[in-house]
Order: structure tokens, then C-alpha cells, then sequence
């Protein structure tokens, strides 16, 4: 892939999160609304359905989950996974604000008639002043999304908590016993113990965990490119999509009710439906 083609796909993934400026949008605000809500609908939908349902408890498991949740509540005092959220996600978060204000500098770039080795070659300190040229505000705009959605994230981790933590017990209840919660519990309660409770959700995203995931990177992508390019050719040769014209008269009508337009005008080209890029 082109360093021209990665900006192309950078600055659509920067106009999904952060909209399209408030000068641009006009008529085409609700629109984007619209199609925002509808892609959140769907996330949670697939979210719904993408976890098993837990198999409810046994009268023994039930009777286990007060010493559960106590052991639970030892390792996950209230506002560890706000600490998690503000740990893990600042550096993404920061990662990410870097990009406010860099949509009209994407845009130049990727228009210009520099070869993907000159753009490598723009230093940083370049690309900083043609981004404060641009767009003067650019840092404002970091800091407000930045501030924004850490309090967002903040806000999810203290709501979710309990949910986490009613998990967790019924998962303790599920997997040991009553002697073994009373083994766990008391050595809970002895100095080593309940600093190790207290740490060992925290310890996850410790800097010294989250440090070697640079090492990690690398490896993950060797595995991921070649495993992507064995599946869009396993995809390849499977049969393309139907177009309009290979469905019964019933389907292209059932479709194109659906779609609101007219049997005659629907036009699935625009899927590439013959598997073309």
C-alpha cells in the first residue's frame, strides 16, 4: 500500500471520528446524524449477539456468590476500571487528537505532486507548520476532544463497573468451590495478599505490560497481512454476489421495496458484486 493510499484511508477514518466541520455540514447534518445513529444501532446489535449467553447458576453456585462478590470486591475496588480507562486509553487518545486539524493537511498531501519517498522525507517540524498554517487551532482541538472523551470513557467505565464485577462473582462462583473462595479470601486478607488483589486487575495495563506491546506490534502484522491476503483470496473464489438482474422478479421487488426505489432503477454496482476493487 502507498503512503497516498494510507492517507486517503487515514483521513476517512478521521472524518468518521471526528464529523465534518461545522462550516461544511449545512444540509447535510441531519444526514450524517442519521447515518451515526444508525451505525451505533447496528454496533450494539452485533454486540448483542456476538457474546454467548451465560448458563444460568445451580443452587450451589447461588449460594457461593456473597463470598464471590466479596473476593471480587478486594480486586476490584470501586473505580478500577475508570483507572484501567485512563491508563490504557490515554496514549490511543493522544494518538488520536493528533489527527484533529490534520484533515485539510491529509487532503494537501495527498493531492500533491510529491512522490510517496518525498512525502516520507517531510520533516516533522514541516508538516507542524503547515498544520499551524492551516489550521491555527489545531492544538485548541486536540486538547477539547482529548478532554471530552476522557471524561466520556470516564463516565462509561464508573457505569459499567458493577456489571463487570457481577460477572466476575458469578464466574468465582462458577469455577471454585466454597472451600477454595474461603482459601482465596483468606489469603486475601494477609498483607501480600490483599496488595495482590488490589493489583491484579491494575497490573494489566501496568507500564511495563503496555511498554513491550511495541515488540508485540510487529509480530501481530506479520501474521496479519499474509492471513488477510489468504482470506480476500479465499473470498475471490467464492461465487461474486448476485446482481439485480439474477433475482426473481419477487426478490428484485422485495429488495427495492426495502431500499425505497424502483425495481427497475436498482442498481447493486455499487457493492462490486463482481468482486472488482
Amino acid at each position: 500500500m502507498s503512503l497516498k493510499t494510507s492517507i486517503g484511508y487515514v483521513l476517512c477514518a478521521m472524518a468518521l471520528a471526528y464529523g465534518t466541520p461545522a462550516a461544511a455540514q449545512g444540509q447535510h447534518a441531519g444526514e450524517e446524524e442519521r447515518v451515526f445513529d444508525l451505525a451505533l444501532s447496528t454496533m450494539v446489535d452485533s454486540m448483542a449477539t456476538m457474546f454467548p449467553d451465560a448458563e444460568p447458576l445451580d443452587l450451589e453456585q447461588v449460594a457461593r456468590l456473597p463470598a464471590a462478590a466479596a473476593i471480587v470486591d478486594i480486586m476490584v475496588p470501586t473505580g478500577t476500571y475508570a483507572t484501567i480507562m485512563e491508563v490504557s486509553a490515554s496514549p490511543m487518545l493522544e494518538g488520536m487528537t493528533a489527527g484533529i486539524g490534520s484533515g485539510p493537511l491529509v487532503t494537501l498531501l495527498a493531492a500533491s505532486n510529491l512522490t510517496d519517498e518525498e512525502l516520507e522525507q517531510l520533516d516533522e517540524k514541516s508538516l507542524l507548520k503547515m498544520r499551524y498554517l492551516i489550521d491555527p487551532l489545531f492544538t485548541e482541538k486536540q486538547e477539547l476532544v482529548s478532554s471530552a472523551m476522557g471524561a466520556i470513557m470516564s463516565r462509561m467505565a464508573d457505569r459499567t463497573e458493577p456489571i463487570f464485577k457481577a460477572g466476575l462473582a458469578r464466574a468465582y462462583a462458577t469455577r471454585f468451590d466454597d472451600e477454595e473462595l474461603e482459601r482465596i479470601a483468606g489469603f486475601f486478607r494477609t498483607p501480600a495478599g490483599s496488595k495482590f488483589a488490589s493489583q491484579s486487575v491494575l497490573i494489566g495495563v501496568d507500564p511495563q505490560v503496555m511498554g513491550v506491546m511495541r515488540q508485540a506490534f510487529p509480530l501481530m502484522l506479520d501474521e496479519l497481512k499474509p492471513g488477510m491476503e489468504k482470506l480476500r483470496t479465499q473470498i475471490a473464489e467464492l461465487p461474486p454476489i448476485r446482481t439485480a438482474d439474477e433475482m426473481s422478479d419477487s426478490d428484485r421487488q422485495f429488495l427495492a421495496e426495502l431500499l425505497g426505489v424502483d425495481p427497475e432503477d436498482l442498481d447493486l454496482s455499487v457493492l462490486g458484486q463482481r468482486g472488482e476493487e
